[in-house]
């Protein structure tokens, strides 16, 4: 097996809901999740990365 070292790709992640959806337990999650990519760069591109084209502009790096 060879390890996969470069480029490190990479896909999105999305968290949709319903529109005018209200609960509690939905309101934590999100809450969880934007204070936990904050907290681990979740968001942050690697410069040695790999996105689609979709997500790039055509340009097919990050």
């Amino acid at each position: 097996k060879r390890p996969l070292v470069a480029p490190v790709p990479l896909s999105p992640l999305s968290m949709v809901w319903r529109e005018g959806f209200r609960h509690p337990g939905l309101d934590a999650l999100h809450r969880a999740a934007t204070a936990l990519g904050a907290e681990h760069g979740w968001l942050d591109v690697p410069p040695a990365s790999w996105r689609p084209a979709a997500l790039t502009g055509g340009l097919g790096g990050g």
